[in-house]
C-alpha cells in the first residue's frame, strides 16, 4: 500500500472519530500510544464482546484505534509503517507537536513536579496551560521500583513473561531496577478526560498554572508493559520494555514531533526502527533515543522497546545495547 493511500485511509478513519468526540490533536508520540491504548480498551469492550465467547487465535476482527482524533494532515509526515503478524503500527511526525523551547522546559517541569508528590504505584492526570494550545491531556506515574534483579524475575515469571531477563545488556550496562509500565508513558484511565477537562474550565476561570488530579490506574489495557533500567559507570540510563501484546489484532497510530529523526536498520537480520526525539516530555532530559521492534514469540506479539534518555549516550552506545540483546 502506497504512502499517500495510507494517509488517505488514516485521514478518513479519523475524520470519522472526531465527529464524535473532541481528542488531543497531538500529543509526544507515547503520550498518545497511552491515549490510543485506553481508546482501544472500550473499543475493544463495545465492538468486541460478544466474540470473547471464541478462542483468541480466532478473533481475526481488527482493532482499529484513533490515537488522534481532529487529526491536522497538512505537513505530517509518515515515518515508518511495521507490520509483524497482527500487530501493524503507523508512526508519523508532525509539526503541530513542536514546542517552544521555554514551554517545553515549563511542562516537563510541571510533570515531574508531580510525579515526585506520587506515592509509589499511584497515577495523576496533568493539565498544563502550554500544552492545552497542543490539545492533549498529560499524566504522570510514580512506578514501585524492583532494585532486587530476583525477585523482579519472580514479577515477571508471575505475569507468565518468557522472555529472559539479562543482568547486563551492551556490555557495559548493569540491571539498577524494574517496574511494571513504560517510564516515557503514562496508562490514563477512561476518567482521565473528565478530571482533564474539569481542571482545564478550572485554570481558564481562576488562572491557575498548572493543576492535577490523582486518577485510578488503567488496568485494562490491550498491551502490558514491563521495563528494566540498566546503567553504565557514567550513570547512563538505558531502558529495555516489553510491551507483551494482549489483544488478537492491534492497529498502532502514533504521532511524534517533526523534529525527530529515523532510521531503519537492518541488526542480525531483523529490521529495526530508530528515533531520536528532543522534545521528550518524559525522562531525565528532553532527549529520548529509542530502537524498537516486534516479533511473534511462539503466539505471543511483544513490542520491544531500547530507550535512553541520557543526553550525553551517543546513538552507537544504545544500537550496540540493542544489537546484544538481538545476539541473544
Amino acid at each position: 500500500m502506497s504512502t499517500e493511500t495510507i494517509e488517505q485511509q488514516l485521514a478518513e478513519e479519523f475524520k470519522q472519530s472526531s465527529r464524535q468526540r473532541q481528542c488531543p490533536s497531538s500529543l509526544d508520540h507515547r503520550i498518545a500510544a497511552e491515549y490510543r491504548q485506553s481508546m482501544m480498551a472500550r473499543r475493544r469492550e463495545q465492538r468486541l464482546k460478544t466474540l470473547w465467547r471464541m478462542p483468541k487465535v480466532a478473533l481475526i476482527s481488527a482493532i482499529v484505534a484513533a490515537s488522534i482524533c481532529g487529526f491536522a494532515y497538512a505537513g505530517n509526515k509518515l515515518l515508518f509503517k511495521d507490520e509483524e503478524g497482527m500487530i501493524t503500527l503507523n508512526v508519523q511526525s508532525s509539526d503541530l507537536l513542536e514546542l517552544g523551547k521555554r514551554d517545553l522546559e515549563s511542562v516537563r517541569a510541571s510533570l515531574s513536579d508531580v510525579q515526585s508528590k506520587l506515592d509509589p504505584g499511584e497515577t495523576a492526570v496533568v493539565y498544563a496551560p502550554e500544552f492545552d494550545v497542543k490539545g492533549g491531556w498529560l499524566g504522570a506515574y510514580q512506578p514501585i521500583p524492583f532494585t532486587d534483579i530476583v525477585q523482579w524475575k519472580r514479577l515477571l515469571k508471575k505475569h507468565n513473561i518468557k522472555e529472559p531477563l539479562p543482568e547486563a545488556i551492551g556490555g557495559t550496562f548493569k540491571f539498577v531496577e524494574g517496574m511494571e509500565g513504560n517510564p516515557f508513558s503514562v496508562a490514563l484511565s477512561p476518567d482521565a478526560e473528565q478530571a482533564w477537562n474539569e481542571m482545564r474550565t478550572q485554570s481558564k476561570q481562576d488562572g491557575s498554572k498548572m493543576l492535577w488530579r490523582k486518577i485510578h490506574p488503567s488496568h485494562d489495557q490491550p498491551t502490558a508493559a514491563y521495563s528494566s533500567v540498566y546503567q553504565n559507570s557514567n550513570q547512563d540510563n538505558v531502558y529495555l520494555t516489553w510491551e507483551i501484546v494482549n489483544s488478537p489484532s492491534l492497529y498502532f497510530n502514533l504521532i511524534t514531533p517533526s523534529s525527530t529523526s529515523y532510521e531503519e536498520i537492518d541488526m542480525n537480520g531483523q529490521k529495526v526502527h530508530y528515533t531520536k526525539d528532543e522534545q521528550s516530555l518524559y525522562g531525565e532530559s528532553s532527549v529520548h533515543q529509542e530502537v524498537m521492534w516486534t516479533r511473534d514469540e511462539g503466539g505471543q506479539p511483544i513490542i520491544y522497546r531500547v530507550g535512553s534518555d541520557s543526553a550525553s549516550l551517543a546513538k552507537e552506545q544504545l544500537i550496540e545495547a540493542a544489537r546484544s540483546l538481538l545476539a541473544t
